[in-house]
């Protein structure tokens, strides 16, 4: 049984004697492409917006679909380069300066600029978003000021110094301006984005695309082709192909499941009575 933490939850993978399911591994040992993870949740989003909600389920769609300025590594407790490639800090440590990655692309091809950035976070502290992820970001009360110095530079301040500095902008997806900006401008980003939503407006620049939400029962998200980031070995990730996310509220047939093969990963926690069966 391996356990992997993620965001707020924590995943149990089941581990048997046949290879997992995906990644698929070379004789090697070593991570290949192709494959599909099946995980179950008990939670479903209410909405693709994750600035309107700020729920476990939302988080992590939004992990799925969408990437943020910086990466904290919760592992190491490092600060790792996300769409944001390098920064600079200046000498009180309030004013950061962010070079952007040139070869990001949204899923439908839109270039990624600093454009978007400035955009999200108008959209993070718009009043009439109400935004809890905006809310959570305020120091001393008040707001980063994000500014674009050209196309792929992004300046942040600190309204006050604060020791976490920019590992804040983990918790901001970065959303496309190209698709959302009207509906702020129209007062009207909270709705925008709901369930009935056509899955093809919902573009990102993640590893992953909704591609399927079947209210109830569950969602289809495949490989993002134009995800940008690469692995070590300069080869293209996410290494999956497929996750199929199943919706379900019985955790007694999710052990079962896990233990039977039929599930790779049971998002949650556990109950005493299961601690041995996990093991």
């Amino acid at each position: 049984m391996l356990i992997l933490a993620v965001g707020l939850g924590v995943f149990f993978l089941a581990r048997r004697g046949d290879p997992p399911v995906s990644p698929a591994t070379a004789a090697s040992g070593e991570a290949t492409s192709g494959g599909m993870l099946r995980v179950s949740y008990k939670y479903e989003p209410s909405t693709y917006n994750r600035f309107v909600g700020a729920d476990s389920a939302q988080d992590g769609l939004a992990r799925l679909i969408h990437a943020t300025l910086i990466r904290l590594n919760r592992a190491t407790g490092q600060l790792e380069p996300r769409l944001a490639r390098e920064w600079t800090i200046s000498p009180d440590g309030l004013t950061w300066t962010l070079k952007l990655r040139e070869d990001v692309l949204f899923s439908d091809g839109t270039p990624f600029t600093a454009a978007d950035v400035v955009f999200s976070f108008q959209a993070l502290y718009d009043p009439k978003v109400e935004s809890q992820i905006g809310s959570s970001l305020l120091i001393n009360g008040k707001p980063l000021t994000v500014r674009a110095m050209d196309a792929h530079t992004v300046v942040v301040v600190l309204p006050a110094p604060y020791g976490p500095g920019v590992s804040l902008l983990d918790a901001v997806p970065i959303l496309p301006s190209h698709k959302l900006k009207a509906a702020l401008d129209a007062g009207t980003f909270r709705d925008a984005w709901g369930l009935s939503t056509p899955l093809t407006n919902i573009v990102g620049t993640g590893p992953f695309v909704l591609t399927e939400h079947a209210s109830g029962q569950g969602m289809v998200l495949m490989r993002n082709p134009r995800f940008w980031l690469k692995d070590s070995r300069g080869r293209q990730l996410p290494y999956l192909d497929r996750i199929e996310i199943q919706f379900t509220a019985d955790q007694n047939a999710d052990v079962l499941r896990l233990q039977s093969g039929d599930l790779d990963v049971m998002y949650g926690t556990v109950r005493f009575e299961d601690l041995d069966a996990l093991r």
